[in-house]
């Protein structure tokens, strides 16, 4: 028996055997079975296993949607290495597929070409945030940290902690407002095509496409 969520299949499918106690007890709940989570010969048990179907599934997908896909669902299950990689090749997806829609791209200056890959890494968190419904981070005194990245000025603050540059935030509604809408609408497309993918794997009725 195998889990009939795409996510947690997702995720146990590519298990890299850095899961931690929690996660294995989760994933035990969730199947109703004991997870392999080690790995023998440097592949994760699931490749030879349950999830065999799933990885070959994935394995199908393109290269973007695999990296969107690894960044949604692997949360958790990656070494810091891994998870490192998986956020960097998203990223570099989304900014590119991002780029082949905005005109004048090519006339952007440099720092702000450059700046899209990290306000791309900041839809990518966004979504994943909305996936998954984690809750706002507050501090002591109770006020918004940020974390969930709904307000312009999160955003930049989160791009300025990852780039180590200020976002302009005088020209955000024309610099920036609509870049950040089509990332998010760019990261949903590609997570919904991974999740539809797996859904079938599963033998599930992909969710409807919504335009």
């Amino acid at each position: 028996m195998i889990t009939r969520d795409p996510r947690l299949a997702w995720q146990l499918a590519f298990d890299d055997g850095q899961r931690s106690q929690l996660e294995v007890i989760i994933g035990r709940l969730e199947t109703g079975c004991d997870v392999q989570t080690g790995c023998k010969r440097n592949e994760p048990a699931s490749r030879t296993a349950d999830y065999r179907h799933v990885v070959n599934c994935i394995d199908s997908l393109a290269p973007p949607v695999q990296w969107v896909g690894h960044y949604m669902n692997r949360q958790g299950a990656m070494s810091e290495r891994t998870a490192s990689k998986v956020e960097t090749m998203a990223a570099l997806s989304v900014a590119q597929l991002a780029q082949r829609s905005l005109p004048g791209f090519s006339q952007w200056s440099e720092e702000r070409q450059q700046l899209l890959y990290y306000v791309a890494m900041a839809a990518l968190r966004r979504t994943w945030i909305l996936n998954f419904d984690q809750p706002e981070v507050t501090d002591s005194k109770g006020r918004s940290m940020g974390a969930r990245l709904d307000k312009q000025a999160f955003v930049s603050r989160y791009v300025e902690w990852r780039a180590g540059r200020k976002l302009n935030k005088k020209n955000w509604a024309r610099e920036w407002s609509g870049v950040w809408e089509l990332l998010l609408r760019i990261v949903d497309m590609l997570d919904e095509e991974g999740f539809n993918a797996v859904s079938e794997s599963l033998g599930l009725t992909p969710k409807p496409v919504i335009s």
